[in-house]
């Protein structure tokens, strides 16, 4: 129960971060709205999981590879690929513009832009493995499966 909760409420943050960006950004990009729907799905599976029942784990694990993958797409996206920098230079240029990004907010007073910038960026996708990891191994069919075969 406490793996559901902490899922909803991950959603529903992300829900609510990308709500406000939508509304009130100037240009918003169709990745934008893929991942507003997304997010959406994602507490409706939740819930449906903790009224329902383990039959939904299989909406929760398609929504946490979606994500990850279109994180990883736009991830991949920010990349320069020169020639003249390495693929390491490359991420680690992306990590510091997310990382200046997120102190610039921060010195400006922009707490929740802050805030904003790094659960997009780095918790969101850190918490969706952790859940992709805790939802196979807590898996009771799963676990059921190794006994039989070992």
């Amino acid at each position: 129960m406490l793996l559901a909760l902490a899922y909803i409420f991950t959603w529903s943050v992300m829900a609510f971060f990308l709500a406000k960006f939508l509304i009130f950004a100037e240009s918003v990009a169709p990745h934008d709205w893929i991942m507003f729907c997304l997010s959406l799905f994602g507490v409706v599976s939740c819930f449906f999981w903790i009224v329902f029942g383990n039959r939904w784990r299989s909406a929760l694990i398609t929504t946490s590879v979606l994500y990850l993958i279109l994180y990883f797409l736009r991830f991949y996206e920010h990349l320069q690929f020169t020639p003249k920098v390495s693929f390491w230079q490359d991420i680690s240029f992306v990590f510091s513009s997310v990382w200046t990004l997120s102190v610039y907010a921060f010195s400006r007073g922009w707490v929740l832009s802050g805030i904003e910038i790094l659960f997009y960026d780095w918790i969101m996708p850190s918490l969706q493995i952790v859940f992709l990891v805790a939802l196979v191994v807590f898996n009771p069919s799963f676990n059921r499966e190794l006994k039989t075969h070992s």
